[in-house]
């Protein structure tokens, strides 16, 4: 059984469900977590193919490089280990070791450039760490953006001295760590904890060399952990003052997402009314529209996505998605809609799925719900009458549960 699962980082920590399992273990060899490697230092992959016969494969940390390679949130400082490595399935969670002991664990593989992409020691080291707690609930996410201060036109801009470091804040979420803590659009950050950055926003490690600054807030870092931040921000003669703020790290940034990242839902709540399915708009419910349209998702979502913000002004607290019409009397003409958001329904902004059932289950007006949604032709009608009789088919056919909240 599960015990912890972080889809952002592709680890999970398992426990043997039943005790009278535990002799599954007794020949299974522990490895130990080693030593955090440096640049420089020598590495093996680890593999296994179907007979279970190990492969093993040298590689060399090179340096680090910022990615997020299983979900669309924010990035993480991974290794860049060169490697002529070939993965045996899909290139993720092969061990990676130093002198017999578990270092990193791969994260994508590129045979012909010979790189690979790895968790790093820190991150395996963090997810444990909480793990043991009993209560895993992920890394801190700011979503802040920010661009680097090489530009000595933009630094004078700025009013920042030609040489220095730090990063400029572009853009982030108001419900996110940094804005709750006084961050705002167009300050700058030149120091973490006291440690300074350079003008690309990166750290100096002893062991890595330069790193991006998310290591200290998020690699490394744990929910309800506070960092402090040295900031310049110009005043209203336009001169650049120096500040400090304590920032207390959580994830409101992303579950505070109208969409989100999470590459999949356990248990992903849905409602089924009269044949028309609607569901919460969710990275993973994006992930699969983009295979089934070819990367040619309606133009409706990709807007939703890029307005969030304008969005949520609206009172909306997560954004709900028409996905299709099962085929029943009450759905005729309705599949030309499939995949629009969900807009109003008789007059009344929907702000989540457990609004639109609230206003579903209400009288409709006439005896008809009318359903606004982003796409031609943008209203679709429903009698309460035919919905209850469409809705007992589809239990009796197809789909005995219509709801879950």
């Amino acid at each position: 059984t599960v015990t912890a699962f972080d889809p952002e980082a592709n680890l999970a920590l398992l426990r043997l469900k039943n005790e009278t399992d535990a002799a599954f273990l007794d020949k299974l060899v522990p490895v130990t977590l080693g030593n955090a490697p440096r640049l420089g230092d020598k590495v093996t992959f680890w593999q296994f193919n179907d007979d279970g016969l190990p492969i093993t494969t040298s590689g060399t940390l090179l340096a680090t490089e910022s990615s997020s390679p299983f979900t669309n949130s924010e990035p993480f400082v991974l290794y860049n280990v060169k490697s002529s490595v070939t993965p045996l399935k899909g290139g993720a969670g092969n061990p990676i070791m130093r002198d017999n002991k578990l270092v990193a664990l791969s994260a994508s593989c590129d045979p012909s450039a010979q790189k690979a992409l790895a968790v790093t020691h820190t991150m395996i080291s963090r997810f444990l760490q909480q793990a043991r707690s009993g209560n895993y609930t992920g890394f801190p996410a700011d979503g802040t953006q920010v661009t680097e201060l090489t530009d000595p036109v933009f630094r004078k801009f700025l009013g920042l001295p030609e040489t220095g470091g730090g990063f400029y804040v572009v853009k982030l979420p108001v419900y996110g760590s940094f804005y709750k803590a006084g961050v705002r659009p167009g300050d700058v950050v030149e120091s973490v904890n006291g440690i300074p950055l350079d003008s690309k926003g990166l750290i100096r490690d002893p062991a890595l060399g330069p790193v991006s600054a998310n290591v200290l807030f998020r690699d490394s870092a744990m929910p309800g952990d506070i960092i402090t931040l040295g900031i310049r921000r110009k005043d209203k003669d336009g001169v650049s003052q120096p500040m400090t703020l304590d920032v207390k790290l959580d994830r409101s940034a992303l579950e505070g997402d109208l969409i989100n990242p999470a590459p999949f839902i356990s248990n992903p709540p849905y409602r089924i009314y009269g044949g028309l399915v609607f569901v919460p708009l969710t990275g993973a419910l994006m992930r699969e529209i983009n295979k089934l349209s070819k990367n040619r998702p309606p133009l409706n979502l990709l807007e939703a996505i890029q307005k969030k913000e304008d969005i949520r002004k609206k009172g909306v607290d997560e954004i709900v998605v028409f996905l299709m019409a099962l085929p029943t009397q009450a759905t005729l003409g309705y599949a030309q809609m499939n995949s629009s958001i969900v807009e109003k329904v008789n007059g009344v902004q929907v702000k989540s799925l457990k609004h639109l059932n609230q206003l579903l289950d209400l009288p409709a007006p006439g005896g008809t719900h009318r359903i606004e949604v982003a796409q031609q032709p943008y209203t679709m009608y429903m009698s309460q009458k035919e919905a209850a009789k469409a809705d007992r088919f589809i239990q009796m056919r197809a789909v005995p549960v219509l709801r879950r909240d």
